[in-house]
């Protein structure tokens, strides 16, 4: 391999880091969406919403809903709340009268149910707040929550004869009701504003709303409409008497109101109390107010859709970014060696220090076997074994600690292993493999004992590597600096959550993609690292020599050397993650004679006993097994331990409902 093919290796790596960020919020994507959908899936979805809306010349407005239910699984009750507060809660920005109010005409209220087309009005109870009657829980009849100048209509279909609630598949109900005094005429026009309905317990597909208003001879410029809460409709003046509005994928939690302006005389008979002439209202002050509205309503639309776009430009934005920081402060050094396999130890650093290099200072489980391994190798520490045959998975294996030996070429993390195997788990000079699985099982301080000096070896690691020069110490400087890019998303996220909350713009898609690619771009940066000049250039020998023990079985021309050399090799390959692969290939190319398995230190032990490869593999692989379960069952007990202490609490439950304006729909 040539230096510039390893050069293009690098950059070919930073590519597909960035096409792995891309699938990454691809796939994010694709699941945030699956699981909103799935989350969302609607109960009830309400067809069609038809509203016939008719004024007569005293301002009084009689309405025909016809709502075309499909229920997607049985219910039993469905609620009409029916508002008439001529005055909406909250601040509202004009003068009020206390004599200006609707009234709800009890007299004037119709229901009829159809299923399937058929007219099921006779077998359904039909409960009204007027008149006291009872729900299905024997409760009084009543908007909720509970508010005046509201009243209820109360649908119980009852059960079929499987148990399940009648109102299931296709319902239409048509609910028929009058309020008196709607229109307020001020001193130079005529208003009608209303709340047709503020939630409505399902998603509507499409709505049709026609307003008629008493016959007349004005123009249509002479009428004044707006609509609001809806996000997706239109409004049209058909005709001086007609106004039609078409709305469609209406929410559960948007509102339809309308409000309407017609000279005063178009109300020649209105109630004397429907009449409130102040200074602050009149006309033009409404017109004025609507056009603030307007402005507001459209600035929310384009603050809206700059932030989604701002949001979307934002990724592939910070692909780039990404991308031109890695190649400028993470791109790999060139190096000396281009080949593709070593046949030597490239250095003399130990299994856990080329691990760390390796793996980007990375110590894993494997490091601590392999620098077992390798102090049996040294003939630090002997191993034999004992109770049942070695082939046997409850054959105990015995490390002793030859406590004669000097141990002053020992490394500080060699040391840290010695003393965690032997001095905390063994009695001083021996300990088994038993021992070591069950040490920090059942017993709290022992496992935390075992958890101490596993990261007493692992810091030990990092010490001895800190000397070594691995790493490029100007990594943090470099990562601060493409962090900083990171602003920008978090920064639109802040702009994005203070307008949805000041302006009341639906932002949240906007959000989740900003602090999504917020996020991913973090974690990208968060493990960015380059290894030193001289840190890199061991590293790709060291790659070469693990390519190596990966296909040395296919090499025709290589001459096998002793198992002294192997035994040396298999440290390393422990700790590159690869023994068991390699063990294969030594069960071939090495045929391990009795004299062979005197001179080994570990790869012979057992030897004569079951078939050679086991005799093989079977040591290493039972002593990586120990250390993972040595750890895994000291943290299992100190999971444990502190799940047992931990209390147990509840939380507050409870919900809220939108009321006053117009009411709306509900069911069960």
């Amino acid at each position: 391999m040539h230096k510039n093919q390893g050069l293009q290796n690098q950059h070919g790596h930073v590519r597909k880091e960035i096409i792995g960020i891309a699938l990454v919020l691809v796939i994010i994507g694709v699941v945030v969406y699956v699981l909103v959908t799935l989350s969302s899936r609607p109960e009830v979805v309400m067809r069609r919403y038809e509203a016939d809306i008719t004024f007569n010349d005293a301002g009084d407005m009689t309405i025909v809903e016809t709502v075309e239910m499909d229920y997607l699984r049985p219910f039993r009750f469905e609620y009409r709340d029916i508002d008439y507060n001529k005055y909406p809660e909250g601040d509202y920005p004009f003068p009020t009268s206390d004599d200006n109010r609707a009234h709800f005409d009890t007299d004037a209220v119709n229901v009829s149910v159809f299923k399937d087309g058929v007219d099921i009005t006779s077998t359904v109870s039909v409960g009204y707040s007027w008149r006291n009657d009872r729900d299905h829980n024997n409760d009084v009849v009543d908007c909720y929550p509970v508010r005046s100048e509201c009243e209820a209509i109360y649908l119980n279909a009852g059960n079929d004869a499987d148990g399940l609630g009648r109102l299931r598949g296709e319902v239409t109900i048509i609910y028929e009701f009058t309020i008196r005094g709607v229109v307020t005429e001020y001193s130079d026009i005529s208003e009608i504003n209303w709340v047709l309905f503020e939630y409505l317990g399902a998603t509507m597909e499409t709505g049709l709303i026609t307003v008629n208003l008493p016959e007349n001879t004005y123009d249509t410029d002479d009428i004044y409409v707006w609509g609001h809460g809806i996000a997706s409709g239109d409004i049209e003046i058909v005709a001086n008497d007609t106004i039609v509005m078409n709305v469609r994928d209406v929410d559960d939690d948007q509102f339809l109101e309308f409000r309407i302006l017609t000279p005063t005389s178009l109300f020649p008979n209105r109630a004397p109390e429907n009449l409130f002439i102040n200074d602050d209202i009149n006309k033009q002050a409404i017109i004025d107010y609507q056009a603030r509205l307007a402005f507001m309503n459209n600035l929310r639309i384009t603050v809206a859709q700059v932030l989604f776009g701002l949001a979307i430009a934002t990724v592939p934005l910070m692909v780039y970014l990404g991308y031109r920081a890695k190649k400028k402060y993470f791109t790999p050094y060139d190096t000396m060696f281009d080949g593709d396999y070593l046949r030597e130890l490239p250095t003399k650093d130990t299994p856990a220090e080329v691990s760390y290099l390796y793996h980007y200072q990375k110590t894993n489980n494997e490091d601590v076997t392999a620098t077992l391994l390798d102090l049996v190798r040294r003939k630090h520490v002997t191993i034999t074994y004992e109770g049942q045959d070695l082939t046997n998975p409850n054959a105990d294996y015995v490390l002793t600690l030859d406590t004669s030996k000097p141990q002053d070429d020992l490394l500080p993390h060699e040391k840290k292993l010695l003393t965690w195997f032997f001095d905390t788990v063994g009695d001083g000079k021996k300990v088994t493999t038993k021992r070591l699985e069950l040490y920090g099982k059942a017993n709290l301080k022992n496992a935390k004992q075992v958890e101490m000096e596993a990261k007493g070896f692992i810091r030990a690691v990092k010490e001895t590597c800190i000397k070594k020069d691995f790493f490029d110490p100007d990594v943090p400087a470099h990562r601060t600096k493409a962090m900083a890019y990171n602003a920008i998303p978090i920064v639109l996220a802040i702009i994005a959550g203070v307008t949805m909350f000041l302006l009341n713009v639906q932002n949240l898609p906007t959000i989740i993609i900003l602090v999504a690619t917020a996020v991913l771009y973090g974690a990208w940066f968060a493990s960015s690292g380059r290894r030193s000049k001289n840190g890199q250039e061991a590293y790709v020998r060291w790659r070469a020599f693990r390519h190596f023990l990966t296909e040395f079985g296919t090499f025709e021309d290589y001459s096998m050397p002793g198992v002294i050399v192997w035994e040396h090799y298999l440290v390393y390959a422990t700790s590159f993650k690869i023994a068991d692969q390699v063990m294969k290939q030594l069960e071939v190319k090495l045929p391990m004679s009795e004299e062979q398995a005197r001179q080994s230190t570990y790869l012979g032990l057992g030897y004569g006993y079951g078939p050679r490869r086991m005799a093989f593999a079977y040591t290493v692989s039972r002593l990586n097994s120990s250390v993972s379960r040595s750890r895994a069952n000291a943290r299992r007990t100190i999971s444990s331990a502190r799940a047992s202490s931990a209390g147990r609490g509840g939380g507050f439950g409870g919900g809220s409902s939108r009321g006053g304006g117009g009411g709306g729909f509900r069911r069960g």
